[in-house]
């Protein structure tokens, strides 16, 4: 299959918070004792998997609308609170991987039936040939 990225962004941003409580701030602000207090689940999966269980403030903000656009927004908004979590503790992420944890967020962990060519996209951007089989995926 052919991928093509388009000219609009997410944007988050994190940090460590003094207190234990976890913020996060998309289409709404959530101020909770623990992640499983979370209404947003794909927020709160990401946060399990990056392991930020306390402790922490995530705010997204997108050009586009992230849920039920039709555009990739939930892949590209996870793929951008996975970085800006990550970066915290001074990481950068390969975007395979980036690819794989993004799109394990939405199938596995949130049980969303999508594909992972929105992760793939998110990760890498811009124009590319993508050939999968079964949830592994080649990058032409």
């Amino acid at each position: 299959m052919l991928s093509a990225t388009i000219d609009k962004w997410v944007y988050a941003t994190a940090h460590l918070r003094v207190d234990r409580r976890i913020v996060v701030g998309y289409s709404r602000r959530e101020t909770v004792d623990g992640v499983d207090a979370l209404e947003n689940k794909l927020l709160a999966a990401v946060l399990r998997r990056a392991d930020f269980l306390a402790g922490v403030e995530l705010h997204l903000v997108s050009e586009l609308p992230i849920d039920a656009s039709g555009m990739g927004g939930n892949a590209a908004a996870v793929c951008a609170a996975f970085t800006a979590l990550y970066g915290i503790r001074g990481m950068t992420m390969d975007p395979s991987w980036l690819a794989q944890q993004a799109a394990a967020v939405e199938i596995e962990d949130c049980a969303r039936p999508v594909g992972r060519q929105d992760h793939v996209a998110a990760a890498f951007g811009g124009f590319a040939r993508l050939t999968f089989t079964g949830d592994r995926f080649a990058r032409n």
